[in-house]
């Protein structure tokens, strides 16, 4: 069975793919997105119809069926062409689940699914095994049996068989333990003195009920004298409700509050008044600082208008003084006036004994030094003359604007303490500014609140008016005695409330005091029928106590009497049950359990249902067996696929080169092993991966070579090595070209480009044709 020809004209967003011839290796390269999944989801459609929908969840990523055509050659080169001639199941009779299985391989997965199923059925179709005929038989002799694979009887829903059964056997303990308690206790003799007790019940009954209605006429006759008497006290109060402790409260506090305002009131005239005197006082005080200000200012004005200019003429000369002063009493000018006239004194001697030209120049420049010695010094004194005669003119002018000064420092400090007098008396004035201001603010703020308080009590005093009006009442005393009235009657109207309360309760009603009184009226209208009854009996509570006790006593017996009988048809009732669960799902009818021969039979026919179950468990458990050995030996015939003679050995010795000797499949385990030369035994799992892949093509090729009665298919292998490392990837590589020079067709999709890389000597030699979904990409 190899794939001839193909063509794609239209499927989802495939391009037309025309026709393509195909050979015995073939590579559809090209990058991811480029329509390799759903080529193969279309060829797949195409050969297995619509059975590729439940083999491929993903295959439904588009909804239409495929636009082309596949072309098939079948042995003897026959050539069908599918869709037109059907699928390939239906012509090659192979499921789409064994061409799943064997002939393609997808998300890198080599292995088979549900790998014991697998081998089962294709080993039934192929030897004609009948193992699935043999379970079904062991499933419905375990279903006749009840019980389970463990051989122990089922417990499953709806049925609950084990239970059900374990239920009997408890049942038929606890019957019989029921049978001999009702035999010790006498069952039969119960119900005549049960008729004895009640008749003697009956009679205490009736001599209380009429001490009931003796009680019943007393509640009425004092029910109805507390009710008129509650009804007249309450019309009393209803009179007085005018005035409630609430206005006596409220005119109670108006008064004191009236008062306290009159008391605020004359505390704050009398602080009025105080406040005026200080206000007065401030404005004197003020006007006082504000005249000792002015007399400061225009002292200290006339002062410096007077002295101020002379004072600072002075200071201009006694500026120039100090300066002749420097030269005038410094040693230097001494010097120069002695050396001078020395010089002056020995040229006027030198020139007397011998005149000289010489001695006359000198004797000139000393006389000129001594002169202008002379004259420096005379300036001096004008100068320290005229400022001491300055000096007398200041303190004389201060004296005559009295001040009284004893030299120029003394006037200075006195001129400078009249500013700072007139800062003072200015600090002074602001202070006094500043108190006036705040005793105006609090003279204004004590009338403010001396108007606030004569407001607030007229507000009060309408207040009271207004409570007046309310109340009727002229004065407070009056409104106090009102309340003294309705306390006295709501003391009278509780005691009549407590008499009813305590005779008929409150019932439900919680409401207001009307809806009680109803009640109340309601109660003991209803105890009307007795105003007249039994008027020759007097309740007497202590033959009431007496009779209760009585009551009680025979009520006590009974109940007990009653209880032995209850309890014994109760469980009599309970084991009736039981019997009912436990034959329900076999019969139809009721079982009835009222007496104890009725219980008797019921235990016989429990018996015979338990004997019954456990002889067909034992029988189903012997035909069990006996079916169990024909599966035996039907399993056995899954391993003949394998063996050291099997196609599965010889396809894994030729792929691997002789690594195993033999691939064998454990029936017990439902797993694949090999045996290598040395007798090594590993699981499929045990191997490495390239070995691993190898294996399960070796059992695909097989298998394949079985289905299709010992000719060759195609594989279509979808990336099937994408986690392979270099190496192993050579290795797989290689398995290929050695299966498909056994006829093997391989139709190999990739995107990736170490596989093309592999492969491109084969395809420059012809030998793998290579394909691109999108012939207008570069490949």
């Amino acid at each position: 069975m190899l794939l001839k020809e193909y063509s794609l004209r239209r499927y989802g967003p495939l391009p037309d793919s025309g026709k393509r011839q195909l050979g015995a290796f073939n590579l559809f390269f090209g990058p991811n997105e480029d329509g390799k999944t759903l080529t193969i989801d279309a060829l797949l459609k195409l050969i297995l119809g619509k059975a590729a929908l439940r083999c491929f969840q993903a295959i439904k990523r588009v909804e239409e069926q495929p636009d082309g055509y596949v072309v098939l050659q079948l042995k003897d080169r026959q050539e069908v062409k599918l869709p037109e001639a059907g699928s390939l199941p239906e012509l090659l009779g192979i499921s789409a689940a064994e061409f799943t299985n064997i002939f393609i391989i997808r998300d890198s997965n080599l292995a088979i699914a549900n790998e014991d199923q697998f081998y089962r059925g294709v080993t039934n179709r192929l030897t004609g095994m009948r193992s699935g005929e043999v379970n079904r038989v062991i499933d419905e002799l375990q279903e006749l049996g009840k019980i389970t694979n463990t051989g122990d009887f089922k417990n499953t829903a709806p049925d609950k068989f084990k239970d059900r059964l374990n239920k009997a056997r408890l049942l038929l303990q606890k019957s019989g333990q029921l049978i001999e308690k009702m035999i010790g206790e006498g069952y039969a003799g119960f119900e005549e003195e049960l008729a004895a007790l009640n008749a003697e019940h009956k009679d205490c009954q009736s001599k209380l009920m009429l001490q009931r209605e003796a009680a019943n006429r007393d509640k009425y006759e004092t029910g109805l004298t507390a009710l008129i008497g509650l009804k007249s006290t309450l019309n009393a109060i209803e009179q007085l409700n005018r005035v409630t402790k609430a206005d006596y409260d409220e005119w109670r506090n108006t008064e004191l509050k009236l008062g306290h305002i009159g008391d605020e009131r004359k505390r704050l005239e009398e602080e009025l008044l105080g406040g005026r005197e200080l206000l007065e006082g401030a404005r004197k005080q003020l006007l006082s600082v504000k005249l000792a200000h002015r007399e400061a200012e225009q002292e200290q004005k006339r002062v410096v208008s007077s002295i101020e200019a002379d004072l600072k003429e002075y200071d201009r000369q006694q500026g120039l003084y100090c300066r002749w002063e420097i030269f005038a009493e410094k040693n230097l000018l001494s010097r120069f006036f002695v050396s001078g006239f020395i010089v002056f004194i020995l040229a006027l001697a030198g020139s007397a004994f011998r005149p000289l030209w010489g001695l006359d120049i000198l004797l000139g420049l000393a006389l000129a030094a001594v002169l202008f010695a002379a004259a420096v010094h005379f300036i001096y004194l004008h100068k320290k003359s005229r400022l001491r005669e300055a000096e007398v003119a200041l303190l004389v002018k201060a004296e005559s604007l009295n001040l009284v000064v004893a030299d120029l420092h003394t006037l200075r400090r006195d001129f400078g303490s009249l500013a700072q007098k007139v800062d003072i008396v200015a600090g002074h004035l602001m202070e006094a500014e500043k108190s006036l201001e705040w005793r105006q603010k609090e003279f204004d703020r004590i009338k403010n609140e001396i108007e606030v308080r004569g407001r607030q009590a007229k507000e009060t005093e309408a207040d009271i008016k207004r409570l007046q009006n309310l109340t009727g009442a002229d004065s407070l005393e009056a409104v106090a005695n009102n309340i003294t009235q309705q306390q006295n009657l709501q003391k009278e109207s509780a005691k009549e409330a407590g008499i009813l309360e305590s005779h008929f309760g409150k019932g439900d009603r919680l409401g207001s005091p009307a809806e009680l009184l109803s009640y109340w009226e309601s109660q003991v209208d209803s105890l009307l029928p007795f105003a007249t009854v039994v008027p020759g009996v007097v309740h007497d509570q202590n033959k009431v106590l007496r009779l209760t006790e009585t009551l009680g006593v025979l009520e006590e017996k009974i109940s007990e009497l009653k209880e032995i009988l209850y309890n014994r048809k109760d469980e009599l009732r309970s084991v009736e049950k039981e019997f009912d669960d436990i034959f329900s799902v076999a019969e139809e009818e009721e079982l009835r359990c009222e007496t104890t021969a009725d219980l008797k039979m019921n235990v016989k026919k429990l018996e015979d249902w338990i004997r019954a179950c456990e002889e067909n468990k034992n029988a189903a458990l012997a035909a069990i067996s006996l079916f169990k050995m024909i599966e035996q030996e039907e399993e056995q015939k899954v391993s003949e696929l394998f063996g050291s003679e099997s196609p599965v050995s010889g396809y894994f010795d030729f792929i691997t080169g002789g690594l195993a000797e033999k691939v064998i499949y454990n029936a017990g385990y439902n797993t694949v092993s090999i045996i290598r030369k040395n007798g090594l035994q590993l699981n499929a799992d045990q191997l490495s991966g390239g070995a691993y892949d190898q294996l399960y093509f070796a059992i695909r090729l097989a298998l394949g070579e079985k289905l299709l009665k010992g000719e060759r298919g195609f594989l279509i292998l979808d990336d099937p090595f994408i986690k392979a490392d270099p190496e192993r990837l050579k290795s797989l590589i290689s398995t290929l070209f050695k299966i498909s020079a056994e006829g093997w067709q391989i139709l190999y999709f990739s995107a990736k480009g170490e596989i093309r890389q592999a492969l491109e000597g084969k395809i420059n030699a012809g030998e793998v044709r290579q394909f691109s979904i999108n012939p207008g990409a570069a490949i």
